[in-house]
């Protein structure tokens, strides 16, 4: 995420985190705990926690105290003029947004991910590498996608779902769901 912030000419002043990382590969300042929401305010900033739940949270928290949620949209992602992303995502490289997708708040479009047009994602959402989205393809809050997973059109996928990697979803899933394979089938 960061070397895509880089390219578009951005500058991090350092980071949030539980603790001082020890492994620091781009030597960035240590700003302090991610929980002091207050220190945010004003402040452009972006969640890159990994976990959809955590990272939904934190993201709510800072846009409710006034920080500035930005959007990182990596330069060789193709995102339609005509699709709305909320606040405070990250669009990776290669991802392909079509035309009238709606994206929340904190989301996550990974690595050569497809979402085609007229997709919803709500907030807090990971759309893992190399997964297709078919059109009309609707995503609750902070349903993890995995890698190279092919959802048919027109599916409902419901909020706080895991979906495993590899898995062809042809029909609806309800909330709270894990479900993998080909076709894809909820085991828990």
């Amino acid at each position: 995420m960061l070397d895509s912030a880089i390219q578009l000419g951005g500058k991090c002043l350092g980071y949030y985190d539980q603790e001082e990382k020890q492994n620091n590969p781009f030597h960035l300042n240590f700003m302090g705990s991610e929980r002091a929401v207050d220190n945010w305010f004003g402040k452009k900033v972006f969640s890159a926690v990994g976990n959809n739940a955590i990272r939904h949270s934190l993201v709510q928290q800072l846009l409710s105290n006034g920080a500035d949620g930005i959007n990182i949209v990596d330069k060789s992602a193709i995102v339609s003029e005509y699709a709305l992303l909320g606040r405070s995502n990250y669009i990776a490289k290669g991802s392909v947004i079509q035309s009238l997708v709606t994206i929340g708040d904190g989301c996550i479009i990974n690595t050569g991910a497809i979402v085609d047009h007229e997709c919803h994602l709500k907030n807090g959402v990971h759309i893992s590498p190399r997964a297709v989205l078919c059109g009309g393809v609707q995503v609750g809050e902070r349903t993890w996608i995995g890698a190279g997973t092919v959802i048919k059109e027109g599916v409902v996928i419901g909020s706080d779902v895991i979906i495993g990697a590899g898995s062809v979803v042809l029909s609806d899933v309800p909330n709270g769901c894990k479900c993998w394979g080909v076709p894809a089938k909820c085991l828990v």
